[in-house]
């Protein structure tokens, strides 16, 4: 199946300059995906194993370049903002079809618009204060919101919004549509059999990505077949024995095995958004208290995490998102860097003692005993178990308690008995931060409450002037800091293996997904 062979230079790596791609007519690729999600209708999941495929089949309005972060055209060929920030005028492009032949229009537009509303997934709740739509003309549609709403163009660049037929949308029931994916995008949706693969084919007569796409110089595959394949190890060695073509998302010692292997490239990728990080609560004792919240900071051992867990494919983080994310504050590198006698001292500055000696701290007779919630994904379980070793070095003993899924995270964070939580989001606008810290946000699971706090999140949110909004996200991360309301632990990058042919895999500027359409391979003969 695979026609991906390698020619190697006495090194055993290929320089793109030496080859020059041809297209044999037959090529194809074998992707192996880290998990199935529960869902592979892009409307509703969140998963970005769903996004790595359906970015292929979906075009967006508009597109973030992938060097700038810049917005540019997509399906949109112009955009225009109100001056009061309520209206979201888009003019969209001409002569686009959708691969079963259907018009692209503003009534299709609209028509996405509606069943993201319906289906009240994740992509509904990006649309924060949507108020609704008005079609101007066939090929002019303006988004109102309620209140203005600055990261609306961030949203409609995402694969969530991803613009799907119509009348493919009404000739299957909603949850059939995962199973008949329509897009306008540069390939078309096959066939998905659950628990086995998912199959694209190459769209020839593409024209929706605008300039996203530049297929000078490429060879885009004809067809890519993503397989799913759960075990990271076997991920690997199905990519090490030629079976794949591409493996998403190595453990760092599986990418550590294949680094030495001649046929293979392995690709780091960071991820925009936000670190490996913990919320701390500030309504439960012991975290109640900021000096706790400081002792527990400097007593986290980023630079061990680094090495044990991630085997160094990662940097320390030091804030809320990192670095390759918009309003990223370069001010808080090195904050609380871990420091034992300064923790252990901050502790007994508040009175806490050991004083029947068995290596834990206690406050008026009462063990200091923090308990993190854990959910999956992001290897925060290997993390905290660490961190459990590294706070009873400074006299604070830990409990892990695990949640296998979402849901039952939240349930826990209602019942309030925790005092750090694992959290885990992307997007290169960092707008999330506002679910964190504002008073009424029902993800405020920190437990901040700050009129004035209140109005910077609401300046980052609603401010058209990109200078305003970079000067409140500053003054987020700083105050998040200051008062020691996260611990975070490492930036986010995401490992890639993939087949020395492949000698470009260029990925969109959130990080997750590769732009498959913008790929160059090499021929059997390495001509």
């Amino acid at each position: 199946m695979l026609l991906l062979l390698v020619a190697c230079s006495s090194g055993g790596q290929v320089a793109e300059s030496e080859l020059e791609p041809s297209l044999t007519g037959d090529n194809e690729i074998v992707y192996a995906l880290a998990l199935q999600p529960a869902s592979f209708d892009h409307h509703v999941a969140r998963s970005p194993q769903v996004g790595i495929v359906l970015r292929q089949v979906y075009d967006t309005l508009v597109y973030r370049e992938q060097r700038t972060g810049a917005f540019i055209p997509g399906l949109a060929v112009d955009w225009s903002v109100s001056a009061d920030g309520l209206e979201y005028t888009f003019l969209l492009r001409e002569g686009v079809t959708f691969h079963d032949g259907t018009r692209f229009d503003a009534i299709a537009v609209g028509v996405n618009l509606e069943r993201i509303l319906e289906l009240d997934g994740y992509a509904a709740a990006l649309l924060g204060p949507y108020a609704g739509y008005e079609i101007v003309d066939g090929q002019t549609i303006r988004i109102r919101m309620t209140e203005p709403y600055a990261p609306l163009l961030d949203v409609m660049s995402q694969y969530y919004f991803g613009m799907a037929s119509p009348l493919a949308l009404s000739e299957v029931s909603t949850p059939r549509y995962q199973f008949h994916h329509v897009g306008t995008g540069p390939y078309r949706y096959v066939d998905f059999i659950p628990g086995q693969f998912v199959r694209l084919e190459l769209n020839e007569n593409y024209t929706g990505g605008g300039s996203i796409y530049d297929v000078e110089s490429r060879n885009p595959p004809e067809r890519i077949e993503f397989i799913f394949e759960d075990d990271p190890q076997l991920r690997a060695d199905a990519l090490a024995t030629g079976e794949v073509d591409i493996a998403g998302q190595l453990s760092p010692s599986a990418a550590r095995s294949l680094a030495v292997n001649a046929n293979v490239q392995v690709v780091p990728v960071p991820i925009a958004g936000q670190t490996n990080m913990f919320l701390m609560n500030t309504q439960t004792f012991p975290t109640d208290s900021a000096i706790v919240r400081q002792a527990l900071l400097f007593g986290t051992n980023r630079a061990e995490i680094q090495d044990s867990i991630f085997e160094g494919f990662v940097q320390p983080a030091w804030g809320p998102i990192s670095g390759g994310t918009l309003f990223y504050s370069r001010e808080l590198t090195g904050a609380f860097d871990y420091d034992i006698q300064q923790a252990r001292d901050l502790l007994e500055s508040a009175g806490y003692e050991d004083t029947n000696e068995d290596g834990i701290f206690e406050l008026d007779e009462v063990d200091l005993t923090v308990t993190l919630l854990v959910q999956p994904g992001g290897r925060f379980e290997e993390i905290a178990r660490m961190l459990v070793d590294q706070w009873r070095i400074i006299g604070v003993g830990a409990v892990v308690e695990f949640r296998p899924t979402q849901s039952s995270l939240e349930v826990a964070v209602a019942e309030g008995a925790y005092n750090l939580v694992s959290v885990s989001n992307s997007g290169v606008d960092p707008f999330f931060l506002a679910d964190y810290l504002a008073s009424d946000s029902p993800l405020n699971w920190i437990g901040v409450s700050d009129p004035a706090l209140d109005d910077v999140v609401r300046a980052s949110i609603q401010a058209q002037d990109i200078n305003i909004r970079a000067t409140a996200f500053v003054q987020m991360q700083r105050y998040m800091m200051n008062e020691a309301l996260i611990l975070p632990i490492t930036e986010v990058v995401v490992v890639n293996g993939v087949r020395t042919g492949i000698t470009a895999l260029p990925y969109d500027v959130y990080g997750w997904y590769p732009l498959m359409y913008n790929m160059a391979l090499v021929s059997q003969d390495g001509s």
